[in-house]
């Protein structure tokens, strides 16, 4: 059995936690040689690269979490919002992580009253501007928490139809509903109400948890190295608090608490938003600072990737926006202009290469995307919609690269706020890149897809605009 096919099994059986357990295991499957603390990176490797959201390694305290496990008895708090009561309902969104896994299709979660009484699910309408607020913590690997209505610009949220239940429990915007295990494993739960008057018999407890789960949530944000889902950092922090008490009755709502802190922000990438140290842009500030002033050119040429060489010289363009622009040079006229897109990523000489062999490294690299680019593209066509989104992704790539030029040769000093400011497009730039790959090389989009996106990366250009009007006068 390989080393991989061990670690499955072990993650499958959900019976060993401790490491010591886990590590004898997965020996007797698969013979080897490797330390524990090695294997034990092995099996967090697996769960990162494989996208397992239902467990972690918890190394404070040596063993695996199992998601289902961890919160089996947990009872937390959700605070109504003047939607839910405007529509008597109770809309999911991100209010049930990281409680239960969004993975898990939210239709197939029973609710129920006090007295055992099945409550109904039900789908609620809300305008995406106001709807926006239930599913910006959301994960992207939410199941049937919600549909896009584009014809009506609404969105259909997943919710809990409280039509009849609201009659025997009035709410008013001091109280708390509360969701309560019946059977985690079978996926039943109870919705009961707690009034103000209990929340205040409870504010010394809340507050106490709360600031167990603020401490150990603030550990992982400022040393996890890339943004991760909210619901997977908030699940992760609750497993290394390690406390039955803490974990069985958390404190505060979850979407209030964590929109509410300011040892934070609230970032985007791509299709996810998750946190970020509050100093974070300050301490990049001085490490780039810091690296223009120990920079030496002579350890460059040692990358062999377009992206590690791009990287390496600073440059914010990317393999992606290459291959990008040689697929629209394709569909104009049949052939690439490669010069002309060296001159977009190399101006003058200030964007040069620093040595010979990063030159040769780079032009290596190319040639070898240009071949794999003529294997997929000779007899391949987009259709205009898809290639419309391509030009303006292209378009907006661009934009951001040369407003960080430009910010870059402005005189004076830089300003921490401005470099804030302008690296809070940092995941627009990365998703344009993910973007531009996916259509490069992946699946075409669909006609209405490329249509919503390009209307979208319309709007966003177009704020982009004004901000660049704003930062560079």
């Amino acid at each position: 059995m390989s080393i991989k096919k061990a670690i499955l099994q072990v993650l499958n059986s959900r019976e060993e936690t401790h490491f010591d357990d886990i590590v004898r295991t997965i020996r007797q499957l698969h013979p080897n040689k490797k330390s524990a603390a090695k294997l034990i990176d092995d099996i967090d490797n697996y769960i990162w690269d494989e996208g397992i959201t239902d467990t972690v390694v918890d190394r404070a305290h040596s063993r695996l979490v199992f998601r289902e496990k961890l919160f089996s008895q947990t009872r937390f708090r959700i605070l109504p919002n003047k939607l839910d009561l405007e529509n008597r309902c109770l809309i999911f969104g991100h209010r049930l992580m990281p409680f239960i896994n969004p993975e898990i299709d939210v239709q197939t979660l029973q609710f129920e009253d006090d007295s055992g009484v099945i409550i109904p699910h039900v789908k609620v309408s809300i305008p995406i501007e106001e709807a926006q607020q239930f599913t910006i913590l959301i994960a992207p690997y939410s199941n049937n928490y919600f549909e896009i209505d584009i014809k009506n610009k609404a969105l259909i949220l997943s919710s809990l139809d409280l039509s009849v239940w609201l009659n025997d429990h009035p709410v008013s915007d001091k109280d708390m509903w509360m969701v309560i295990p019946i059977d985690y494993a079978q996926r039943r739960f109870r919705l009961t109400k707690i009034s103000s008057k209990q929340i205040a018999e409870q504010r010394l407890v809340i507050n106490r948890h709360d600031e167990l789960f603020k401490a150990a949530l603030l550990d992982i944000v400022e040393t996890e190295p890339q943004p991760v889902p909210i619901d997977l950092i908030t699940f992760w922090a609750y497993a290394r608090i390690g406390s039955p008490s803490v974990v069985q009755n958390p404190g505060s709502p979850i979407g209030p608490f964590l929109m509410g802190e300011e040892d934070w922000q609230l970032m985007f990438e791509g299709s996810f938003s998750y946190l970020q140290s509050s100093d974070f842009f300050e301490n990049l500030l001085e490490q780039a600072i810091e690296q223009q002033l120990s920079f030496d050119p002579d350890k460059m040429g040692k990358a062999k990737t377009i992206d590690g060489i791009l990287d390496e010289m600073g440059n914010s363009y990317s393999e992606a926006f290459i291959a990008a622009k040689m697929v629209l040079d394709g569909h104009h006229d049949r052939k690439s202009d490669l010069s002309a897109i060296m001159s977009i990523i190399f101006p003058d000489e200030r964007y040069g290469f620093y040595n010979p062999k990063q030159q040769t490294n780079f032009n290596k690299a190319v040639d070898g995307l240009a071949k794999k680019l003529q294997k997929v593209w000779s007899n391949k066509r987009l259709s205009m919609q898809s290639l419309r989104l391509l030009r303006k992704i292209v378009q907006f790539k661009m934009e951001i690269v040369g407003t960080l030029r430009e910010f870059g040769e402005h005189d004076g000093d830089v300003l921490l706020d401005d470099f804030s400011a302008m690296m809070q497009f940092h995941p627009v730039d990365n998703l344009l890149d993910q973007l531009m790959d996916a259509i490069v090389w992946g699946d075409e989009f669909s006609p209405q897809e490329a249509h919503i996106m390009n209307e979208q990366l319309t709007t966003s250009l177009n704020e982009f605009m004004q901000f660049k009007r704003n930062l560079l006068g």
